[in-house]
């Protein structure tokens, strides 16, 4: 054998080479792109997402209702806020010069009273934007705080990357510049009305600075508020685009819920409860309800031009069975007590199908007697 022939290492699992690697095959698993997840997000993904805190949340419409409930609470409690701060400057204005021991008292109450109704209708703004962008019920869970990711390299990285950076500064630039031309045309407008009238007296000129003020706010609130809307309904697109599936995660989430067995009940108690609502128009299209005395109901109908037997159009044994016999009886139905028949056909027949060859001499015979019934009634 050749020394000089370069030796040959078997690729093994767990077999290391002479460079110190295992000589295993990776594989890599990628995730599927957004051209896979086709599918629209099933309920139970939807809760998934909800329960890990991943939902549409916009930071514009949380502040756009802090500053919209601080303005509403000051515009309320304007005349409370106004005395407050009447009574602190005069009371500061009485005692210049002189040490007075209460100022300070007075001071803190009447600053509370100014701000306790701006901070109030702020917390109340933040917390209904708060519950109406979680839903109802809240099921979610409260994020947690994981220091290994926030302060990671990739996590540092992703913040001051000159792309991400640029977009963050471009995208505030121009909300920034959105509000400012509200306002501008709020202010524009005022000021042209203020430069066509004649000097005003100064009781008019406050009136007038209130009204612009007014109008300013307005036009701010209203462009911070288009802000919002549009900001959300990107949140809510984007996190229905994460939540889209696969056909495979379809296929696979299906498979698990028919193993659930609360599923299971679940579908059952629909099925019952659907079924119970369907029962009386069922039931009013049959000709006749052939009865075990207690325990079946079965309702029949048969049109020659519809079909080639009579059809099971309801049935049912105990409670159900009961219902049918009071609806029959109820619509006027003829109701014939044959218990073997009765059984036969609540065993054999489904609902909506005919009755089988081997049962319509029977079935035959029932329907004689319920159109001699009917003739009965027509001749009186």
């Amino acid at each position: 054998m050749d020394r000089n022939r370069a030796r040959v290492y078997p690729r093994r699992r767990g077999h290391r080479t002479p460079s110190g690697r295992r000589g295993v095959r990776s594989v890599a698993v990628s995730a599927p792109d957004k051209d896979q997840r086709t599918h629209a997000p099933t309920p139970k993904r939807i809760r998934e997402f909800r329960k890990r805190g991943d939902i549409a949340r916009s930071r514009d419409v949380t502040t756009t209702a802090t500053l919209a409930g601080g303005l509403i609470a000051c515009v309320v409690a304007s005349g409370p806020m106004w005395r407050a701060i009447e009574t602190l400057m005069r009371r500061a204005l009485h005692g210049a010069g002189t040490a007075d021991p209460a100022l300070p008292a007075v001071a803190a109450r009447s600053f509370a009273m100014a701000c306790l109704p701006a901070a109030a209708g702020a917390l109340a703004g933040y917390a209904l934007a708060s519950a109406w962008q979680l839903g109802w019920p809240p099921v979610f869970a409260f994020p947690k705080l994981n220091l290994g990711r926030v302060v990671s390299a990739e996590s540092i990285k992703n913040i001051f990357a000159p792309t991400a950076m640029a977009r963050r500064a471009l995208l505030s630039t121009a909300k920034v510049a959105f509000v400012g031309y509200a306002g501008y045309l709020a202010v524009e407008a005022e000021l042209h009305r203020f430069l066509r009238q004649p000097a005003l007296e100064p009781g008019a000129l406050g009136a007038r600075a209130v009204s612009g003020t007014a109008r300013l706010v307005q036009y701010a609130g209203l462009a911070l508020a288009v802000l919002a809307a549009v900001d959300y309904l990107w949140q809510r697109r984007d996190l229905m685009g994460r939540m889209r599936m696969t056909l495979d995660e379809v296929k696979r989430e299906n498979k698990e819920q028919e193993g659930d067995p609360h599923i299971r009940r679940e579908r059952r108690r629909r099925q019952r409860e659907l079924a119970r609502r369907r029962l009386p128009a069922q039931v009013k299209q049959a000709d006749v309800v052939v009865v075990n005395p207690t325990h079946f109901a079965v309702a029949l109908r048969y049109r020659a031009d519809e079909h080639n037997a009579p059809v099971v159009v309801a049935k049912g044994r105990g409670p159900v069975a009961q219902r049918i016999r009071d609806i029959a009886r109820n619509a006027q139905i003829p109701i014939l007590s044959r218990p073997p028949l009765a059984r036969l056909i609540y065993r054999l027949v489904p609902e909506g199908r005919e009755i089988p060859a081997q049962l319509y001499q029977a079935v035959a015979e029932v329907l004689a007697v319920v159109y001699r019934i009917r003739a009965r009634r027509f001749a009186s």
